[in-house]
């Protein structure tokens, strides 16, 4: 739409009598609050992170094509080269927020609000649930959260996982997690990317698993970010962010982790944001 603010009247315009200018210049007004209303409608479905694919059809089909190789590989994100408001999604198997917002690689089936996905690679609708009670429906970035400094300790050595829990009352001590049972599960990435573990299991009931995440490549770093990530069997949609991560201490690892050698010690001592220390050592083989 394009005004003229030439100064001409509606009389000069053609448009008859002052009350038919008075109706023009109204209908004017309210088609402009209407543009103005969609365009905050729209922004802050953009900053919502995960849009509905309905609304954003047409970007996906314009999608650049990406190669994955170019790309930096993440826990729950995926950063490619270029800028854009992340958006959520998922393979066959797995979620991850791409950085451009753009599918990558197959990363196919764009999530929406509720949970709704939809797309070439849309996974069980029981993944994207799980993935969203782990991690929530806000964006996950490649510097989120990443607030510890690591170390390399080549004399460090463990047989077997070992972990010392202080201050975890509340939601951290309901139900399962690694400061009560001796369940153990790993995932250790390949690289490049980030290198990660997960420290309990997710088959428990209710409570928490422990993800520790290092980034070997990123400014400054190498940096390392620690998560008590939420479980349960009961399975829905869950927007709401509900991990609680580090934000102080330290992480060691024996080694730097490469495509040779993943097999590595991981020491940990951390403070999370609502008071709780987990120290412990856990090898990645």
């Amino acid at each position: 739409m394009i005004l003229d603010g030439g100064g001409e009247g509606c009389h000069n315009r053609g448009m008859g009598d002052n009350s038919t200018c008075s109706i023009f210049i109204t209908s004017l007004l309210l088609s402009l609050s209407a543009l103005a209303a969609c365009a905050d409608e729209n922004r802050d479905n953009r900053d919502l992170g995960a849009v509905d694919a309905v609304q954003d059809t047409a970007r996906v089909d314009v999608a650049p094509d990406i190669a994955p190789s170019t790309c930096f590989d993440g826990a729950a994100f995926i950063e490619c080269p270029g800028k854009e408001v992340p958006r959520l999604f998922c393979s066959k198997q797995s979620c991850k927020w791409s950085s451009v917002g753009f599918p990558v690689g197959e990363l196919q089936g764009l999530v929406g609000p509720g949970c709704a996905c939809s797309g070439a690679t849309c996974p069980q609708q029981q993944v994207i649930h799980l993935f969203s009670i782990y991690r929530g429906l806000t964006p996950w970035t490649r510097g989120r959260n990443l607030d510890l400094k690591v170390s390399i300790d080549s004399s460090l050595a463990v047989a077997k996982h070992a972990i010392t829990c202080s201050g975890c009352s509340g939601a951290c001590s309901a139900g399962d997690s690694p400061c009560n049972t001796t369940q153990l599960r790993l995932h250790d990435r390949s690289l490049p990317g980030t290198f990660w573990l997960l420290v309990g299991a997710m088959s428990y009931m209710h409570g928490w698993i422990l993800e520790l995440e290092v980034d070997l490549e990123i400014a400054g770093g190498p940096k390392a970010r620690v998560c008590r990530l939420p479980v349960t069997d009961f399975i829905t949609c869950e927007p709401k962010d509900r991990s609680v991560c580090a934000t102080s201490g330290t992480l060691t690892l024996s080694g730097k982790p490469d495509k040779a050698k993943l097999d590595v010690v991981v020491a940990y001592d951390v403070t999370f944001s609502d008071g709780v220390k987990l120290t412990g050592e856990v090898a990645a083989k």
